[in-house]
């Protein structure tokens, strides 16, 4: 256990310095008029990535053959896929080109969340701004909660095995996937609150209706669920790319770093 939340904290630490870096490149090596249309590509990708990685999770679960003494099959194939994938990245890592800081004479935040705090009340002054950003940590605490419930949902409740409870999550990210294509052509930046209605309801519907699929027939069920997720992940990706493609291009180039970190803050305190 150790070394698993040695991982899972290397993990989150990556995510806090890689997440910024991401979404201030964008706006650094495309047009306006283009980001929201790449940030549905992005958010395609990535969460195919993630769909492909639970789906396959679940199912080399169930292997259980024992390799290397006891360890069975499925978590020696985890464990070097994991290990794979960190090297690949390291490797992609080596093309990067260096960028010359728009503000470096700001001073180190030592205080950390102290200062996240601070620049999250100074967004009052940016009422769009401030909407975004919250409307960017509701969509991650919801979406952890999801992901959190789905697994309990599946197994203890519904009685599903590992493997169809992993598509289960495949279905919401195929459905974040298609949302986020749909929004990048909807909404751009100048209309992204388009997008905040429309995208919560859809949430909200498809994820009472997964929660409603235990009262269904057996014979019906898991369809009816499939249907339910992938409603509610589209709603999610419809919702999210806008807000995304807002808070790149909205902050002066001097406080975009300030501004995605306070994104970043507020979106692991609604995980968390």
């Amino acid at each position: 256990w150790f070394w698993i939340m040695t991982m899972l904290f290397l993990m989150g630490l990556h995510s806090a310095i890689f997440g910024p870096a991401l979404n201030g490149s964008i706006p650094e090596h495309f047009p306006g008029e283009r980001i929201t249309r790449i940030n549905g590509t992005l958010k395609m990708t990535s969460t195919m990535a993630i769909l492909i990685g639970i789906a396959c999770a679940g199912i080399v679960l169930d292997l259980q053959a024992p390799v290397f003494g006891t360890m069975p099959l499925g978590q020696a194939l985890i464990a070097g896929t994991v290990i794979l994938v960190s090297l690949m990245g390291l490797v992609a890592t080596l093309g990067i080109r260096k960028y010359q800081a728009a503000a470096p004479d700001k001073p180190f935040p030592w205080a950390g969340p102290v200062h996240s705090l601070r620049h999250v009340i100074a967004l009052r002054k940016d009422p769009q701004l401030l909407l975004a950003v919250m409307s960017d940590a509701f969509f991650y605490f919801l979406a952890a909660l999801v992901v959190l419930i789905i697994n309990s949902y599946g197994i203890e409740q519904l009685g599903l095995s590992r493997t169809l409870t992993s598509l289960m999550s495949v279905a919401l990210m195929v459905g974040v996937s298609m949302g986020a294509v749909v929004a990048s052509r909807f909404a751009g930046i100048e209309n992204w609150t388009r997008a905040l209605r429309p995208g919560l309801f859809g949430m909200g519907a498809g994820l009472a209706a997964a929660a409603l699929t235990a009262y269904l027939p057996e014979s019906v069920r898991v369809p009816f669920l499939f249907a339910s997720f992938i409603i509610a992940g589209f709603s999610g990706g419809f919702f999210i790319i806008p807000v995304t493609s807002f808070i790149q291009v909205r902050p002066l180039e001097t406080d975009k770093g300030q501004v995605l970190a306070v994104v970043g803050f507020c979106s692991f305190v609604g995980i968390l």
